[in-house]
């Protein structure tokens, strides 16, 4: 195997049809296996297509029915701080 290489993982910055991708460079053999035991794979593909079945959340979160909508922005204080 040649280095430096890249390792990739998904999800990811990089966007394409079938999903998106991140990568990370590793420049010697130990590097590329703590990579891969930390959820990177050898190639893009593999990367992407571990994605594929994992469920997306769907969950929405719902607001706090006491938070106010429109909280007033705190005021600046003014003089100087007091001293301890």
């Amino acid at each position: 195997m040649d280095f430096p290489r890249y390792v990739f993982t998904s999800p990811g910055p990089e966007k394409i049809k079938e999903g998106s991708y991140g990568t990370r460079l590793v420049s010697d053999q130990d590097e590329f296996d703590s990579a891969i035991k930390a959820g990177f794979f050898e190639t893009m593909p593999e990367a992407v297509e571990s994605t594929k079945d994992k469920p997306k959340s769907t969950e929405i979160k719902k607001a706090d029915p006491e938070a106010d909508p429109n909280p007033e922005p705190e005021a600046p204080k003014r003089g100087r701080p007091r001293s301890a």
